[in-house]
């Protein structure tokens, strides 16, 4: 992935289509997966914001917000027909590898789908920068392809920036526990 910009290694699944351009209207509708900010809005407007029993339904509200993403899946599968894995993941784009044979130039819209439920179904639309000549790691078929951005609503590209630095902030207490436990032998 190019240095103009952060990004980290990431393993999350994605799904996409094959779009005519970024003006095309995102099939992920906002209502049926996004989770539902009601409670988060409770939380900051109230002044009991540490109230333990907040803090739980909180946590249901967002843990029912994923069940529903999940038994939506069929729905999403015929929306977004070809699967992937997003290797690496930026601010401004990401490397996807696929079975796909792609040209460069292609526009797609991707859904991508985290594991941890780290944020809830997110779509993205990305134009085909770069066709990566060195085989993917992900499969022994799969072919990488290095994506910008071409539509990225601010709220995605908020949960996308705090991925990031969620996960360097892991990559950093890794190495310093590796380090310190060095120390120690």
């Amino acid at each position: 992935m190019s240095e103009s910009f952060v990004s980290v290694p990431t393993m999350i699944r994605g799904r996409f289509r094959l779009v005519e351009n970024s003006a095309c209207p995102s099939l992920l509708s906002s209502s049926s997966y996004a989770p539902s900010t009601a409670m988060q809005d409770l939380l900051g407007q109230s002044r009991h914001a540490g109230d333990p029993v907040l803090r739980v339904l909180a946590e249901m509200d967002r843990k029912l917000d994923a069940i529903i993403t999940l038994l939506q899946r069929e729905s999403l599968y015929q929306d977004f027909p070809m699967e992937g894995r997003i290797v690496e993941l930026g601010a401004e784009g990401l490397v996807l590898e696929c079975s796909e044979s792609l040209p460069q130039g292609t526009h797609m819209e991707l859904l991508l789908l985290p594991g941890d439920f780290t944020w809830s179904a997110m779509s993205v639309f990305a134009e085909i920068l770069i066709i990566n000549q060195e085989r993917g790691k992900t499969a022994p078929d799969a072919k990488s392809y290095e994506l910008g951005y071409t539509c990225l609503n601010n709220e995605n590209k908020d949960a996308i920036i705090r991925f990031i630095f969620s996960e360097e902030r892991k990559r950093i207490r890794e190495q310093k526990a590796s380090a310190a436990d060095e120390a120690n032998k």
